[in-house]
C-alpha cells in the first residue's frame, strides 16, 4: 500500500470511498438526513475545493484508491476507508501520514471530530475524548485529541 499526496482527478473515487462509508458503517448510527447532508459535503467537486485549503492523502493498492484523509493545521478530518478493505490497517496508516504532517508542521497535539460510528477506532490509537457535541445538521459527534 501507498499513501500519498491527493490529486484532483482521485476526487471522483475519493467521493465514491465516503459515501460508500457513509452508507455502510455511519447509517448505523445516523438519520438518512444527516448522511444526505454529508454526502452533499463530499461530492467530487467539494472534494476538488476543500483540497485547496486541506492537506489530502489518500491509500492506494495497486493503483486503486482505498482511503482518504485530511488535515488542516492540527484538525484531522475527512478520514474514511472503503468498506471493502476496513480492518487491514488502512485507517491506521493514514492517521499515522495525517500525524507526521502535523508533527513537521510543529503542531503538538491533534484534534478530530469523530463519528459516534468511528470513536472505538480512535480511541483504540490514543485518541481521548474532549467533549460530545449535539449538532442539528451533522449530527452527534466527538471532538478528540491526541497528543504528538
Amino acid at each position: 500500500m501507498k499513501i500519498r499526496r491527493f490529486k484532483l482527478e482521485d476526487a471522483q473515487r475519493v467521493s465514491e470511498i465516503i459515501w460508500a462509508a457513509l452508507e455502510t458503517n455511519n447509517s448505523k448510527d445516523y438519520e438518512e438526513q444527516v448522511l444526505l447532508t454529508m454526502k452533499q459535503v463530499y461530492t467530487s467537486e467539494k472534494i476538488c475545493l476543500l483540497s485547496k485549503s486541506r492537506v489530502f492523502i489518500v491509500a492506494e493498492e495497486a493503483g486503486n484508491i482505498i482511503g482518504v484523509g485530511g488535515i488542516e493545521g492540527n484538525l484531522i478530518s475527512s478520514v474514511f476507508v472503503d468498506p471493502k478493505e476496513q480492518g487491514i490497517g488502512i485507517g491506521k496508516c493514514i492517521m499515522e501520514a495525517l500525524e507526521s504532517n502535523a508533527k513537521e508542521e510543529n503542531h503538538e497535539v491533534v484534534l478530530l471530530h469523530s463519528s459516534l460510528t468511528a470513536e472505538s477506532f480512535y480511541a483504540n490509537i490514543a485518541y481521548s475524548v474532549e467533549r460530545r457535541i449535539d449538532d442539528p445538521v451533522y449530527g452527534e459527534n466527538i471532538l478528540m485529541k491526541k497528543l504528538l
